[in-house]
């Protein structure tokens, strides 16, 4: 591992301070690091071997599974010890003896690693006499007597090693009962002193000899995301195999449930709810079929291309499933194998971040609007008092000093997918992009981050081809684009120079053109606004600039306008008006349009009217082409094609068919979708044939970032304004040092399209401690909403970008490239801290690495068929993780990123321990690596709002100096363990007693309430409280506490078992409050509404109800709900929905809400 963030600070400190330090200082860190880790070896391998000789074979297997990543079962049958066990454990000592002089090798500690490296030798030696001596040692097994390793300075050199016939990084042997499930693969860097082992699964001889081993080709499996069904079938007829059934749907709406391959379902709360079959794909060459048509399955696709290169998968048990795979009562979770696919080729046919990204300065300038175009736009008649303009603000890159920057969204996306599992890559990957419209950006992005298994290529212009992209325009003109007509009367247009500069080559090579024949349209800006000349240009064979004259295209011919994709197609009806006038009156000619990417901006409306035009009488365009790249748009272009031509067809049968007589003529349809399939098989095989050729050589890139003059500025995404404000307000007090912290206001923005367009005042961040305070409410972005993609993106951004340097020359030209093709000079730039908090992480609750099934016959806990069950054994599928496969995207940086100090917190997750594991594994971040502390609430990762709310709300009620008629209850026993230590700490001198919780049970599918309260007693063991007390007394306040609620069900039917309770006992007035950190309100305001409805009913169930402004959006209708009831009551407000824990007792019988 990476030294501590004191460590790393303590070394800056000194290279700062004295030449030569910063490398003595890593030297003497190294030193510790190793010594320590051969102390750790020699007993792990002492206790190994010694148990071992002691016929004790399971303990020291399991040890090795935990310390080594080896999956080990129970070979050893009563006190003897199987010759395959003694065997697996020789194979870890050479592992060590590996990893140690790796270690030692790179250490000044070269005699102590000597020494332990003899040591191990012996204990080899004495393992494999052990075999001789039964007579087990075969010619199979003679590759494990390895020539042991030996450190510079320890005599002779020793021979040559053989070759390992598993590369470079495998363990060189052969078992016929052990196969090597992952193997390290040179072409994909490890990261820092993270050390690997080879990941064994035990599988039979008899079975691995009884089954074919199948080919390349036929252990490929197309999985795809929703609205890609049709590519995906088109694209496994093309490859020759059967098409796996994805269920895109709810799966209890589909025949043949059981056999689905990949179900893409989602809970209550819109969260992801994937579930995978287990054998279908492990050890698979999976082709993955990305969608980003719609954002709000971004997440859970990127989740998958996670998973796919690392999954657990339990193991067949019984036991494990009876307890629903919850860890056993000593903690233990249910053993599980690794698994990985053999490789995966991810197909993006439409990355919508693929607009050219530019750095560039932006600010706002005040432009003057015309009122009555505003009156036109907002419906109103302009008021002839006003005056006729109006001053707006609008963004401008054109100023030279501007104060913006953009966030760039592209080359987040390109660090995001290239993130690596937590324990290291080992599959083949391969990404591939369709005619993306600026390569160079990504492309970048996605060689320094050294995860592609791609063969470094530049870009072929020709064949439209580069290291990780195809272009489907070749396919078009080599396939769709009939060539049997005379090349003088064939014209290519492109809308501008881009274009050209793109598919020039390309065009020249499948068409055979002349140059004249291949024109673009020249754009100027005018303002702020771009517009095309009325001119058709050309270059000769000196790349010299022609205009081509007017009429010169002749009678006859046919013209193409291409561009690799249109967000209205108000671009190719300019070009084909264009095209028009430079021909003479009376000729005619045939305008037709490709692009690959019909955008349109993603909307409906605009769709139609793109279809209506281009099926007007008089239209410019004869026939429009375009890929299904996109298909949600696709599927609009074909349904308002339809409709239109239907329209037609009645309109032709009431005018000129029956006025003649004559059969009405048949419209044609005007559009052709162009199948991927062919591009994208294409390029599968040649996936397979570069793994046949080895893995091209990766090379990172690192970078580092020196920043000075450190403050504090708050960044916080949308909704969470308030949050930042009064954080601001507290770290600006006397007692906290005045930090002089300020809150950056990042202009939170989006297209059209729904696309980010994040603006950041980078004078604001630069140099700076940045907090960044993110909200899960919403995983979409639009609107004044920022989606998950649009907040890891800044986040990604705040670790390196690039800021322009003032010049006019450059902002003259909108800080384009010059025409030498040099970009802008700019300055590389980071912040110099960056802490992450997370108020509520939606991914919390616990994700339980289980088998599923699915039954039609199992039913939700209102009766509705649910389908799935996860108490068999052998199910036959398992979840993907969107915990951390979210942590993972959190955690993503590029390989270029600054080395600055990262720190991410959480806000009382439901279950602490996965995060906390996932997070540990990044290696990512800097927080002090400690416990969690039940008496404090916090942790490496974490804080809890519980203790805070406890003080407040007894010091509220009145009983801060005697608690002994408050009472803590836990609506189960996982809050109760979670949260009792802290509790008994914030009241004080209550007694175990007081500190109670309600046992749940499990009826089949369903889980329920006991009537029966408990308390744990000074022995740690839970007792019924009948037992001990039995009854509440008069006027008690019961604290009802938990960390999240998804709808309130289970406050409500806690509060009702404890009233119903009372009632029945003594009839003891009390009152009971409800405290939970997160509201979730299943993000639903009409569970919302019903939640408030029944704290607000009459006799109250609970009299009061606090929660913290951790998800906003449902906090806002939580308040907009409680104003409406509490203005229909006529009551008093009671306290409005927030964290600030004010008086918020009921009204006429009703709960309040705080």
């Amino acid at each position: 591992r990476s030294c501590s963030a004191t460590a790393r600070e303590r070394s800056r400190a000194c290279a700062a301070a004295m030449p030569g330090a910063k490398a003595m200082e890593e030297a003497r860190s190294r030193e510790s690091y190793v010594q320590q880790h051969i102390r750790t070896i020699e007993d792990a391998t002492a206790k190994i071997v010694s148990q071992l000789i002691k016929d004790r074979a399971e303990e020291p297997l399991a040890y090795m599974a935990d310390k080594f990543a080896l999956l080990a079962g129970k070979e050893a049958a009563g006190k003897h010890v199987s010759d395959d066990s003694i065997s697996r454990v020789s194979r870890a000592v050479q592992q060590l003896q590996e990893q140690l002089q790796g270690l030692a090798t790179s250490s000044q500690s070269t005699n102590a690693a000597n020494s332990h490296v003899a040591a191990l030798e012996a204990e080899n030696q004495r393992l494999r006499g052990l075999l001789e001596q039964r007579g087990s040692m075969s010619s199979e097994r003679a590759s494990v007597n390895v020539e042991p390793s030996r450190t510079q300075g320890s005599g002779p050199p020793p021979t040559a090693p053989q070759p390992s016939p598993l590369g470079s990084r495998g363990l060189a042997f052969k078992s016929q009962k052990h196969v090597l499930l992952r193997q390290s693969n040179p072409s994909v860097p490890h990261k820092s002193g993270r050390l690997q082992s080879a990941m064994l699964r035990p599988v039979s001889a008899k079975t691995r000899d009884s089954k074919r081993e199948l080919t390349e080709a036929e252990s490929t499996l197309v999985l795809y995301a929703p609205r890609m069904d049709a590519l995906a079938a088109a694209l496994c007829k093309k490859l020759g195999i059967a098409q796996p059934p994805v269920c895109t749907k709810d799966v209890a709406g589909v025949d043949g449930a059981k056999d689905v391959v990949l179900a893409w379902e989602r809970f209550q709360t819109d969260d992801p709810n994937i579930k995978l079959r287990i054998e279908a794909v492990k050890d698979k060459h999976v082709v993955l079929l990305l969608n980003m048509d719609d954002m709000s399955s971004f997440f859970e696709q990127m989740a998958l291309v996670l998973y796919l290169q690392r999954f657990t998968v339990p193991l067949p048990d019984a036991e494990a499933a009876a307890r629903k795979w919850k860890p056993d009562a000593h903690g233990q979770p249910p053993r599980a194998e690794v698994c990985s696919v053999a490789s995966l080729s991810v197909i993006i046919p439409w990355n919508r971040f693929c607009q050219m990204e530019r750095t560039c300065r932006w600010t706002r300038k005040a432009l003057p609007l015309n009122v009555s175009d505003t009156a036109a736009a907002t419906s109103a008649p302009p008021s002839p008092e006003k005056a006729t303009t109006v001053t707006v603000k609008k963004w401008t890159n054109a100023d030279p000093n501007g104060e913006f920057t953009d966030v760039p969204t592209l080359d987040s996306f390109a660090q995001m997918i290239s993130f690596e599992p937590a324990e290291g890559s080992t599959v083949p990957r391969y990404l591939l992009f369709i005619d993306i419209h600026e390569y160079e950006t990504v492309g970048k992005s996605l060689y320094s981050s050294g995860q592609w298994a791609n063969r470094e290529a530049e870009y072929d212009f020709t064949k439209g081809r580069g290291t990780y992209f195809e272009s489907a325009f070749r396919t078009f003109l080599s396939s769709n684009w009939k060539r049997d007509r005379d090349l003088a009367l064939e014209f290519v247009v492109f809308p501008d120079f881009g274009a050209h500069r793109r598919f020039f080559a390309m065009v020249h090579e499948a068409l055979s053109l002349s140059r004249s024949n291949v024109l673009w349209i020249e754009k100027k800006r005018v303002g702020e606004e771009v517009m095309q000349q009325q001119s058709l240009n050309y270059l000769d064979e000196s790349n010299e600039r022609h205009e081509l004259a007017p009429d010169a295209i002749p009678d006859g011919s046919r013209v193409l306008i291409a561009d690799d994709f249109t967000n209205s197609g108000s671009t190719l009806f300019g070009a084909a008006s264009i095209v028009h006038n430079h021909v003479a009156s009376g000729r005619k000619v045939s305008v037709s349009a490709f692009v690959t990417h019909l955008v349109a901006k993603y909307d409906r409306k605009t769709t139609r009217t793109f279809v209506r035009k281009l099926h007007d009488k008089g239209s410019v365009l004869d026939h429009f082409y375009c890929s299904e790249s996109i298909p949600l748009v696709v599927g609009w272009v074909e349904e308002e094609e339809a409709e239109v031509l239907a329209e037609m067809r009645a309109e032709a049968k009431r005018g000129e068919g029956e006025a003649t007589g004559d059969s009405a003529t048949e419209p044609s349809s005007r559009i052709t979708v162009i199948s991927l399939a062919p591009l994208l098989s294409e390029w599968v095989e040649l996936t397979r044939e570069q793994r046949k050729q080895g893995p091209a050589e990766s090379k990172p890139k690192l970078a580092e970032v020196t920043t000075t003059k450190p403050k504090l500025s708050i960044v916080c995404a949308p909704g969470m304004d308030s949050v930042a404000e009064s954080l601001c307000e507290e770290l600006n007090k006397p007692a906290s040092n005045s930090l002089n912290a300020t809150v950056a206001p990042v202009e939170w923005e989006h297209f059209l399209s729904k696309d980010p367009n994040i603006k950041v005042p980078f004078d604001m961040i630069r140099d700076k401690h940045v907090v960044l305070l993110l909200n899960m409410d919403t995983m979409e972005g639009g609107g004044d909403r920022a989606g998950f993609f649009d907040q890891v993106s800044l986040l990604l951004y705040l670790q390196r970008f690039l800021v322009p340097v003032a010049d006019a020359e450059a902002a003259a030209r909108k800080w384009k490239p010059d025409d030498d093709g040099e970009p802008v000079k700019a300055d590389v730039c980071a912040v110099k801290s960056l802490t992450v908090l997370v108020p509520w992480f939606r991914f919390s609750q616990m994700e339980r690495a289980c088998r599923w099934d699915w039954d039609s016959a199992v039913v939700d806990n209102s009766g509705k068929p649910r389908g799935w069950t996860n108490g068999r054994a052998r199910g036959a599928f398992v979840d993907v993780p969107t915990l951390h496969s979210c942590v993972a995207m959190l955690s993503a940086s590029g390989s270029d990123a600054a080395a600055l100090p990262r720190h991410i917190v959480f806000v009382d997750v439901h279950e602490y321990a996965p995060l906390e594991r996932a997070l540990n594994a990044t290696g990512h971040w800097d927080n002090a690596k400690r416990e969690y502390d039940f008496r404090r609430g916090s942790g490496t990762y974490f804080i809890s709002a519980l203790q805070g709310y406890l003080y407040q709300l007894t010091e509220r009620i009145g009983v801060k100096e005697d608690v002994s008629k408050c009472y803590v209850v836990f609506p189960d026993a996982g809050a109760h363990r979670r949260c009792y230590t802290m509790a008994v700490k914030a009241l004080g001198d209550i007694g175990l007693n007081q500190v109670l919780f309600i046992e749940k049970e499990r009826v089949a599918e369903q889980t329920e309430h006991k009537d029966i309260l408990y308390y744990v007693n000074p022995k740690g063991e839970s007792e019924s409280w009948d037992k001990l007390a039995g009854e509440f007394p008069d006027g008690a306040h019961v604290l009802l506490v938990d960390d999240f609620t998804n709808s309130g069900s289970t406050l409500f039917e806690a509060a009702k078992m404890i009233r119903k309770r009372v009632d029945k006992v003594n009839g003891a007035a009390l009152a009971i409050h409800a405290f939970v950190t997160h509201f979730v309100g299943k993000c639903s305001q009409k569970v919302v509404a019903n939640f408030v409805k029944q704290l607000r009913a009459s006799p109250p169930l609970i009299d009061d109800f606090t929660c913290t402004d951790s998800i906003p959006k449902v906090i806002g209708w939580l308040k907009e709900e409680d104003a409406k009831l509490t203005k229909e009551s006529g009551a008093q407000p009671q306290g409005g929905a927030g964290a600030d824990g004010g008086d918020n007792g009921g009204d006429n019988g009703g709960g309040g809400v705080g």
